[in-house]
């Protein structure tokens, strides 16, 4: 029996997590994903900075034997689940894809990477006795609400009690961006890599149209007034649209909270990005990253830094 999903599990897994939900995600991106998803024509779609108002503050916190799992097999091999330069004590844990709570077993059929994996790396490398610092390799526009802001506090945490460097390669845009945020320096990997998108989408689609078209008339029966807002067999009611953008903002506001804790800025200067991707040295004047240099001077950098030369003694 194979302990991997079908690629028609995957489709659906991602389905169910992108369509109707809150994602910190560049909106290029989550409007990409959620038109490859639904194949169809002549389907309204909403793209809004807005999220599902059942969702309430933060999702449930990682549990550390979901995370234990996924070490395990590492640990029966006799190795490290991070890659590990042995010369200089530098674990690189790798930030790639789509974001999502939960789901590292689906990342080799939708390109897809768990928090729960990266957070599994985190604590490894921070545990291991051999580990003097960690880089977080990125290239990612973000993914899921759910598990983001949980991870990017352990990252951020100040009794972790290693420097944790973070590289934009070539990208990080909102979720991985937040991920980003919390390291205690973000470097761009070149003068085009891009960081940003503090903000929150929620895509909604309405099949009302297409049902009428098609003679179909769905019928919702219901116990409970709320029970069916969002749903996509109709256009979203003001009242509900009310109830999302209400629900997205408070998301936003811990967004951008994070951001300008960890980064030393105003919130209202985080806040008046709108959202925006920066690139190059913009991303430096805004206050998104520190500066800009090859991935590799960036690690001799803190190979030097984590590995100090030797006082000369006299003879």
């Amino acid at each position: 029996m194979r302990d991997y999903p079908s690629p028609a599990f995957a489709r659906a897994s991602l389905a169910e997590r992108v369509l109707n939900a809150p994602l910190l995600a560049h909106p290029g991106k989550a409007e990409v994903v959620a038109a490859v998803l639904l194949g169809r024509h002549g389907v309204e779609v909403n793209v809004a900075a807005s999220a599902d108002p059942r969702f309430r503050g933060e999702a449930p916190a990682m549990g550390p034997l979901q995370e234990r799992r996924l070490v395990g097999y590492f640990e029966r091999e006799g190795c490290l689940p991070f890659l590990f330069d042995e010369a200089t004590g530098i674990a690189v844990i790798e930030v790639i894809g789509s974001l999502a709570h939960r789901q590292a077993s689906i990342g080799a059929y939708s390109g897809v990477m768990g928090y729960d994996w990266i957070g599994a790396q985190l604590d490894a490398a921070l545990g291991e006795a051999k580990v003097k610092a960690v880089i977080l390799d990125i290239h990612s526009a973000g993914g899921e609400v759910h598990g983001a802001f949980q991870l990017a506090d352990r990252i951020a945490d100040p009794g972790r009690g290693k420097p944790v460097v973070a590289i934009a390669d070539e990208m990080a845009f909102s979720a991985a961006y937040l991920l980003a945020a919390a390291a205690d320096e973000i470097w761009l990997a070149s003068d085009v890599a891009q960081v940003g998108s503090v903000g929150v989408v929620w895509v909604h689609f309405s099949f009302e149209t297409w049902l009428e078209r098609e003679g179909v008339k769905p019928t919702i029966v219901q116990a409970g007034a709320r029970k069916a807002d969002g749903n996509p067999y109709q256009d979203l009611p003001d009242e509900v649209r009310g109830l999302v953008q209400a629900s997205v903002d408070a998301v936003h506001d811990q967004f951008v909270t994070r951001v300008a804790a960890w980064r030393g800025m105003d919130q209202a200067a985080v806040r008046a990005t709108e959202a925006g991707i920066f690139m190059g040295a913009e991303a430096l004047e805004v206050g998104f990253a520190d500066g800009i240099a090859d991935p590799a001077d960036v690690f001799a950098a803190l190979a030097a830094e984590v590995n100090p030369a030797p006082a000369l003694r006299a003879v």
